[in-house]
């Protein structure tokens, strides 16, 4: 409305006519540029990584503006994980215009505290790749594929796991089955290790590819767990 009849201040009154602030033009432009709907669709149609940075770097202020209208931590949570689900299809979507069309279906993955959707202004990245084809030429295809997305993940400020436990490491790249096999094991063979491993991944979410893969795997985990008294008491 201010562009269109060239406005650049609109008073504010009360329920009885008395004039109570003014608004600007530059100060809804603001307002506008720091809405959560505004960032993802910017993030959306970033070009560069260093544009997608910039964004990144005004969260703060939009959390800021969050906390003076909510005392709610777990919505101020799921923006920040909305936010960095938007940031992630778009790194991964030039990594895609960067390496080229995928040999087969695959979904990439989010585990820990973006998995269950609780993540805070100063994380890592926890997360993984399932592809549908196990021949070694297609793992080899989106190691390449995952290590520019890490990359560009810590650039832009989503520092790199100090576990390595990211899409660009090998163990944390696999086919369909060698992930079901990963669960099976760490349902049946519980131990420390396997419990440690079981519960970061548990919290696993698609993020973007073909989420079928995920539904798959979830269903075998369900199937595994059926009966296992030991694991889910453990």
């Amino acid at each position: 409305m201010f562009k269109q009849k060239a406005i650049s201040h609109l008073l504010v009154e009360n329920n009885i006519g008395q004039v109570i602030g003014c608004i600007s033009n530059k100060q809804c432009m603001e307002m506008q540029r720091n809405s959560l709907t505004y960032l993802i669709k910017e993030i959306s149609e970033c070009t560069l990584i260093d544009d997608i940075k910039r964004i990144f770097n005004n969260i703060p202020i939009l959390v800021q503006a969050i906390f003076t209208s909510t005392d709610n931590i777990n919505s101020v949570s799921r923006i920040i994980t909305s936010i960095a689900d938007a940031i992630n299809i778009r790194v991964i979507e030039l990594a895609l215009q960067e390496v080229g069309t995928p040999p087969c279906d695959f979904a990439f993955i989010a585990m820990g505290s973006e998995g269950r959707e609780e993540q805070t202004l100063k994380t890592d990245q926890d997360n993984a790749i399932i592809f549908d084809d196990s021949k070694e030429e297609n793992k080899a295809y989106f190691l390449a594929f995952a290590e520019i997305v890490n990359e560009n993940l810590h650039i832009i400020g989503y520092e790199r796991c100090k576990g390595d436990l990211m899409a660009g490491n090998p163990e944390w790249c696999n086919s369909l089955t060698v992930w079901k096999n990963y669960f099976t094991e760490w349902i049946n063979l519980a131990d420390i290790k396997n419990a440690l491993d079981s519960s970061i991944f548990f919290d696993l979410r698609f993020i973007y590819g073909s989420e079928f893969l995920v539904e798959k795997l979830q269903s075998h985990v369900a199937e595994t767990l059926k009966g296992n008294a030991f694991f889910l008491n453990s």
